[in-house]
């Protein structure tokens, strides 16, 4: 995923616009994941615990070392239970347009699930620079803790095997951008902290170096193999960390822990032909005795624990934001986009115990279709149902792509007399039998699935699908929205952040009572007054031939139908074409004290503006709002 595009030496951030669990509820407390799937690598592997008050559900971005879980019962619908204000914060968008306000959260941002002392709690990261801990019963923040800027990956939960008090016993690791008042060339940028599970206070931080790389954030999510921590940093760097050691450092006031190694992720050639772009902001898995991680240098490594170093690499060349996932059958999922390479982005099935030069498997392409400042391809990682589905006839893929599709296709059946153009070279390799397809508007954000349940989020809003067993797809429900998030399941709920500040809890159980919280369905009027810039997407008309609302040819009418709100008008073009896509016709008027707006619709009387939201409501589009000029 790339927010950042820059030269070498100015940094210029471009804001775009994210077998079922082995317990069910019954069981919660007895059985939370089988853990001799942790026990088959090393009994030291330390990420997922269970202990007799606190129990980690899901303690790591997608869940595993595996990064191929993401919750135990879907739910049947996508019905609100709860929301909960995240706030906003400023972050650097570029040297040119100085400090923004972000809302709510953005990619990753899945949250963590922590069962203790017979209660559920979430650890969410927000654009409020705030790390948070969320009663999953009342919705009530627990606690916040403050980092220097805009957290926008996932966190990874750790119990501390060492004899020390319950406050350093139960961590999160942390990163966050590198500060909104730091420097790209400061000595000092403390993007990665480790904070108590318990009391929300600061353990340690990390300086994330300077380096050929034009970013000093943190977006990964950490594994602790063997009590040492391995963190994939911006800089380019893998750090591993000893989390059990912490020294005071007198100089700062704060402390730091002990820094085991250091392996950059890339070579002065890559730095050079990528500009600088070689940050890492994909998360490692651990598959035998590697660790695989996926870098913006444009190589897949493979880092021996055992030696301590990179004994597999894979060149691929493009800027590699997803994950790599893990199957069933030892192969690693690998997603690119659309970025110095002249081929096309998307998905592959790779075998790590060959040769780099013989290990790709398949390649599924996606369009090239550019949206924002991507080209096309796929930033978020791809979702499989290998934990949940031993069976590899109905094993799947899913991703998300920046063209506008959520593609779903086979794990081990291949495409009869079809191959795919390698995207780096005249090569053809074999590729996948797709097996379904869904328009769901541009995505960053990861899809997940469980049973028989898919959900996909994107910049239109949350999808919710059901396939059975022979893996005939169909959508269930749509809710409209804005989320660059990946969302996670937990006893019939979703839970997912938006861009338009909340955090959402989606779902038909009812095990946890509505909130308070949930806003108030009424559409205020809102005069000349700015929302917060972002955009909250219409749903789509139902497939047969529907009217589509038309604009007022006079928008100096009182009231405008607001369908977005964008401080440039590129981004309002391109929310204009996405509504478009949705069968909605829309103009952009602006700037209007610094504002650009898509309209929908205008109307000289209160009255009528009122009936045409309250018809827009009826479709589902319950976040359109009015502007009284």
């Amino acid at each position: 995923m790339k927010y950042l595009i820059f030269s070498i030496s100015v940094f210029i951030i471009i804001f775009s616009l994210l077998i079922p669990l082995r317990f069910n509820s019954e069981n919660l407390g007895k059985h939370y994941f089988d853990y001799k799937n942790f026990i088959d690598i090393t009994d030291s592997l330390s990420l997922i615990i269970k202990n007799d008050s606190i129990n980690c559900i899901s303690g790591t971005y997608l869940g595993n070392f595996q990064r191929n879980f993401y919750g135990n019962n879907a739910p049947e619908n996508l019905s609100e239970n709860w929301k909960l204000f995240l706030g906003h914060g400023q972050t650097v968008v570029s040297a040119k347009e100085g400090k923004k306000s972000w809302y709510g959260a953005g990619w990753t941002g899945q949250p963590l699930i922590i069962r203790e002392n017979e209660k559920y709690y979430l650890i969410q990261g927000a654009f409020d620079h705030k790390l948070k801990k969320i009663d999953l019963q009342t919705h009530a923040v627990v606690w916040e803790y403050e980092f220097d800027d805009v957290i926008k990956g996932t966190g990874t939960f750790w119990l501390n095997p060492e004899n020390v008090n319950p406050e350093e016993k139960y961590v999160i690791f942390q990163g966050s951008r590198k500060g909104t008042n730091a420097r790209l060339f400061d000595s000092s940028v403390f993007s990665y902290r480790a904070i108590s599970y318990l009391t929300g206070k600061e353990l340690w931080r990390f300086n994330v170096k300077r380096t050929l790389s034009y970013s000093r954030d943190v977006d990964a999510s950490a594994l602790v193999y063997d009590n040492k921590l391995y963190i994939p940093l911006e800089n380019g760097i893998l750090t591993v960390l000893n989390p059990t050691k912490r020294i005071y450092n007198n100089e700062i006031n704060y402390f730091e822990p002990e820094l085991i190694s250091e392996t950059k992720l890339f070579t002065t050639s890559d730095a050079i032909s990528h500009y600088g772009n070689i940050v890492t902001e994909s998360s490692p898995c651990i598959l035998r005795d590697r660790l695989f991680i996926t870098a913006g240098s444009g190589h897949l490594f493979g880092y021996n624990l055992k030696s301590d170093s990179i004994d597999w690499d894979l060149f691929i060349g493009s800027d590699i934001d997803g994950s790599p996932v893990i199957t069933n059958d030892s192969c690693l999922i690998i997603t690119i986009e659309k970025q110095y390479i002249k081929g096309n982005g998307g998905c592959f099935k790779i075998d790590p115990s060959k040769s780099p030069d013989s290990s790709i498997i398949w390649f599924f392409p996606v369009q090239n279709k550019r949206f924002a400042t991507w080209d096309g391809g796929i930033i978020g990682t791809a979702c499989i149902n290998d934990y949940y589905q031993k069976d590899s006839s109905k094993n799947i893929v899913a991703v998300s792509a920046i063209d506008g599709y959520l593609y779903v296709f086979h794990n081990s059946y291949l495409q009869a007399g079809k191959q795919a153009k390698s995207p780096f070279s005249e090569k053809y390799f074999n590729s996948p039998k797709e097996i379904f397809k869904y328009y769901i508007g541009p995505s960053i954000s990861t899809p997940i699935t469980t049973n028989n349940k898919l959900i996909a989020c994107s910049y239109l809003g949350t999808y919710l699908f059901e396939y059975d067993d022979s893996l005939n797809f169909s959508i269930k429900q749509y809710k409209a929205g804005f989320s660059e998030a990946t969302p996670v399941i937990f006893n019939k709920n979703i839970y997912v952040a938006s861009r338009d500040g909340y955090l959402y809890c989606f779902g038909n159980s009812d095990s946890i009572q509505n909130s308070n919280l949930t806003a108030s369905s009424s559409v205020g009027v809102v005069s000349n007054r700015a929302k917060p810039d972002n955009a909250l997407l219409v749903k789509t008309p139902t497939r047969g031939k529907e009217k589509t609302p038309t604009i007022a040819n006079d928008t100096s009418n009182k009231y405008l139908i607001i369908g977005g709100t964008f401080k440039t008008k590129n981004r309002a073009e391109i929310f204009e074409k996405i509504l478009s896509e949705r069968g909605f016709k829309n103009e952009i008027i602006g700037p209007i004290k610094g504002n650009y707006y898509n309209v929908l619709n205008s109307f000289n009387s209160k009255d009528e503006s009122f009936n045409e939201i309250q018809k827009l409501n009826a479709q589902g589009n319950n976040q359109v709002w009015l502007l009284k000029q």
